[in-house]
C-alpha cells in the first residue's frame, strides 16, 4: 500500500511482489520467490532510485552456477544485482545509491549450487536457507553489505557470514563458511578417479575463510576429517592416512590458497594436497609426522653394542620413541629387521674370539707350567746316580705335554654375522613386546640382514605399514612414566 504519483512516476509506501523471477543469463544464475514484502519504500523512475527500510522474502530460490570464469562468488553476486538495475543516466551527478535497502531477510529459502569446474559437475541443494543482508547500497563505494545465513546441506548444518563492498572495483570482501560432519560420499563421483579413498566412509568439518582485496584473493580452508579411509589396505593412500590420523581417528589440516587467479576450485587443490602427501609417504613417511617422530627419519645412531644383540641405551630410547609413535597413530604397525655389519660386527666378534683364545692359551700354559714344576719336584725313584744327581731321560711324547702352546687362528664366517642379525631382530621384538607393552599385532618380524660395510648397519631397520582393518581395534600400548627415552 502506498501512493503513486503520475506522471512523475514516483512511489512511497509498502510494496508486495509475488511470484517474481529475476535472471542473470551471463552468470547462469537466477532468483525467484513466492512473496516479498518491502517496507517504507521510496521509488523514482527518473532518475532511477529504489530504497526500502526492510524487506522480507519468503521461499526464495537462488540458482547459482560456478563456472570457469575468473570471478569470485561475491563478484558474481554484485554482477547479478547490477544486472537488475537500469544503467545510470549519462551526466547524473547526485551521489546517492540507485539501490538502497537497509535489511533483507530471507525465510525458508533454497540455494541450488552447481560447480561446473569439477568433473563431473557437482550439484547440491541447501535447504532451510535463512538469514539477513544489511545495507545493500549500489553504487556506494563507502558502504559494506553485511550478511549472515544458515542452511542445511545434505542434512548437515551450514553457516555463511561476512561482508562485501559490492560497488568497488576490484571487489573488497571477506566471507566465512562453516560446514559440519559432511559425508565424504558427497564427492564420490569426483573423488573416485582422483584418489584411492573409500568414499563410502568418513565425514569432514570445513571452515573456509576467504578474503578479496586489491585484486587478490586469499583463502584458508581448515579441514577436520573423521574416519577417512583408503580404498584398500594396499592403496597408496593407506600409509599416509595411517600416519596422519591421530588416536581419535581424526585428520586435521589447513590448506591455503593465495592469489587464486586461475579460479582453481578448492576441491581440486585439496586433491593435489593429498597427492603430495602420498608422494612424501613413499620417499620419507616419517616426515609426515610431527617433529618428535620425524627426527627418527634421520637418526642413524647404532642400536646395539658392537658384535652383540644387546640393545644400547640409545637404541632403547629410539625403540621407545617408535612405541610412542604407535600410541599416537593406532592405524600403523612396524616391520622390524635386525641388521649386522660384515665389517664392524665381524671385527668386534673377532676381537672377542681372539681375546677368548688368548685367555684359553694363557690358562693352559699356566696349567702345563704348574704340572711341569710338580714333576720336577717329585722324589727321584729310579735312574743312574752320578755325584748325587739322578739323571733320567724324558720321552719326547711326555715332554710335549708340558710345552707351551700358541693361540689358534680364529675366524668369523658370514653365517655368524647373519645369525647375529637374526638375534637382533628377536632382541628388538622382545623389547617392544615385553618391556614396552606393544601388542603383537603392531610388530612384524622380518628376516635379519647382514650387510657389507654401510652407514649404521648396526641397528634395527624399522619400516612403517598401514595396519589392515580387521574390525578389531589395534592394541595400543600405554605410555609408562618411567619410559627410558628422550623427547
Amino acid at each position: 500500500m502506498g501512493r503513486l504519483t503520475y506522471p512523475e512516476n514516483t512511489f512511497k509506501g509498502s510494496l508486495r511482489i509475488a511470484d517474481a523471477r529475476f535472471e542473470n543469463k551471463p552468470a547462469k544464475s537466477s532468483l525467484s520467490w513466492t512473496n516479498a514484502a518491502f517496507q517504507d519504500v521510496t521509488f523514482t523512475k527518473a532518475p532511477f532510485r529504489f530504497s526500502s527500510a526492510a524487506a522480507q522474502i519468503d521461499h526464495p530460490v537462488l540458482n547459482y552456477t560456478q563456472t570457469d570464469e575468473k570471478s569470485s562468488a561475491p563478484e558474481q553476486m554484485a554482477s547479478f544485482l547490477k544486472g537488475l538495475l537500469p544503467g545510470r543516466a549519462e551526466g547524473k551527478t547526485d551521489t546517492g545509491p540507485d539501490l538502497d535497502i537497509k535489511t533483507v531477510t530471507l525465510v525458508k529459502g533454497t540455494v541450488i549450487y552447481k560447480d561446473q569446474r569439477l568433473s563431473p559437475p557437482w550439484q547440491q541443494e541447501i535447504s532451510a536457507f535463512e538469514g539477513e543482508l544489511q545495507n545493500i547500497a549500489m553504487p556506494s563505494a563507502g558502504t559494506a553489505t553485511g550478511y549472515s545465513f544458515s542452511g542445511i546441506l545434505a542434512g548437515k548444518p551450514l553457516t555463511l557470514e561476512g561482508s562485501a563492498n559490492l560497488s568497488t572495483t576490484p571487489l573488497t570482501a571477506q566471507t566465512t563458511v562453516k560446514m559440519a560432519t559432511l559425508p565424504v560420499s558427497l564427492f564420490k563421483e569426483q573423488l573416485a578417479p582422483a584418489l584411492s579413498l573409500d568414499t563410502g566412509k568418513g565425514v569432514f568439518d570445513l571452515t573456509l575463510q576467504d578474503t578479496w582485496k586489491d585484486g587478490h584473493e586469499n583463502c584458508e580452508a581448515h579441514y577436520i576429517f573423521h574416519g577417512l579411509s583408503p580404498s584398500s589396505p594396499s592403496a597408496d593412500t593407506a600409509l599416509p592416512l595411517a600416519l596422519l590420523t591421530d588416536n581419535r581417528d581424526v585428520y586435521e589440516f589447513t590448506l591455503s590458497q593465495t592469489d587464486s587467479m586461475e579460479n582453481s576450485p578448492l576441491f581440486s587443490d585439496t586433491v593435489k594436497y593429498f597427492r603430495r602427501i602420498v608422494v612424501k609417504s613413499v620417499v620419507a613417511p616419517l616426515l609426515l609426522t610431527n617433529e618428535t617422530f620425524s627426527r627418527l627419519a634421520i637418526d642413524d645412531t647404532p642400536d646395539f653394542v658392537d658384535g652383540t644383540s644387546t640393545l644400547s641405551e640409545k637404541g632403547k630410547a629410539k625403540l621407545t620413541l617408535y612405541r610412542d609413535l604407535l600410541v599416537a597413530h593406532p592405524r600403523i604397525r612396524l616391520m622390524i629387521t635386525g641388521m649386522a655389519d660384515m665389517t664392524a660386527d665381524r671385527k668386534a666378534l673377532l676381537d672377542k674370539l681372539q681375546e677368548a683364545e688368548a685367555r684359553r692359551v694363557e690358562k693352559e700354559n699356566l696349567r702345563r707350567s704348574q704340572e711341569w714344576q710338580k714333576l720336577q719336584n717329585q722324589p727321584q725313584r729310579s735312574g743312574q746316580q752320578k755325584e748325587g744327581i739322578t739323571e733320567k731321560d724324558i720321552p719326547p711324547e711326555e715332554l710335549a705335554k708340558y710345552a707351551p702352546i700358541t693361540p689358534r687362528p680364529v675366524t668369523v664366517p658370514d653365517q655368524t654375522i647373519q645369525e647375529l642379525a637374526e638375534q637382533r631382530t628377536l632382541a628388538a621384538y622382545e623389547f617392544f613386546i615385553s618391556d614396552l607393552g606393544v601388542g603383537k599385532d603392531r610388530i612384524q618380524k622380518q628376516t635379519g640382514n647382514a650387510e657389507q660395510p654401510a652407514d649404521s648397519a648396526n641397528r634395527v631397520d624399522v619400516m612403517l605399514q598401514p595396519l589392515a582393518s580387521s574390525g578389531t581395534p589395534p592394541t595400543v600400548p600405554a605410555l609408562r612414566p618411567d619410559a627410558n627415552h628422550d623427547q
